[in-house]
């Protein structure tokens, strides 16, 4: 007992401290594959789009979304609306439609979600894997809070306003 009356505790030796393995590893990624719609009329000889989701986000990014897939569709029917254009994807998670943007001659496109490093880091690896090199070149990737300052993204679209806005 301690001279207050009250007893002394120790708290040292981990009595806090979860044991090795009591939380389940987290869920790995996982992937999905969008088939362009035909015929095709920019790079052709890419018929199908492997993409990677990530295992689970409380954000949503390891779903393909119907709006990405609709997006996509919408991209492929009118890549006259794409071709030499600026765009900007707010809410990418796999990135679908900025893919299909630089695939149908966007002159840049900046891919955005929510600043967390799985989400960017699988749209980076889904822009890495697409077997089309110049979407390396052209598109950016950037974390994004909706309603903050868009000056980073004007910075890399490389122009104080986008042609074509997509937003999820």
């Amino acid at each position: 007992m301690s001279s207050s009356g009250e007893e002394d505790l120790e708290l040292d030796g981990g009595m806090f401290e979860e044991p090795e393995n009591f939380r389940p590893p987290p869920p790995e990624a996982h992937f999905a594959s969008y088939t362009r719609l035909t015929p095709i009329k920019c790079q052709p000889e890419i018929t199908d789009i492997k993409l990677r989701l990530v295992g689970k986000s409380p954000l949503w990014g390891h779903l393909l979304w119907n709006a990405g897939i609709y997006t996509a569709q919408f991209v492929e029917k009118h890549p006259e609306l794409i071709k030499d254009k600026k765009i900007v994807e707010f809410g990418a998670a796999s990135a679908l439609p900025s893919l299909l943007c630089s695939m149908n001659g966007a002159d840049s496109v900046v891919s955005t979600d929510y600043p967390d490093n799985d989400l960017l880091d699988n749209i980076k690896y889904n822009v890495d894997h697409l077997p089309y090199p110049h979407a390396k070149d052209n598109i950016k990737v950037e974390g994004f809070i909706w309603g903050n300052e868009t000056d980073d993204i004007k910075k890399l679209l490389g122009s104080e306003h986008a042609d074509f806005l997509i937003i999820h």
